[in-house]
């Protein structure tokens, strides 16, 4: 099964890609669980190094959105 990490910034910023949406549930991090892999943090950081957006989307609690992106405020 492919994964976030296989998705690489640069490829994306080479075609002209400027941002990605990104749902939290089993995309960012499994299902029913709190926090942020340091690897989706890693990722994270660099797409935004790339100057790639990410916006997360999510239907999850607001409690548990928060605790699950705290890390990147």
């Amino acid at each position: 099964m492919a994964s976030l990490h296989h998705v690489d910034p640069l490829h994306l910023k080479e075609r002209g890609i400027r941002g990605a949406i990104l749902d939290l549930d089993n995309t960012m991090l499994p299902w029913n669980s709190y926090g942020l892999s340091d690897e989706v943090l890693d990722w994270i950081g660099e797409m935004r190094r790339h100057d790639i957006g990410v916006c997360l989307v999510s239907n999850a609690r607001p409690r548990r959105l928060a605790r699950a992106v705290h890390p990147l405020a």
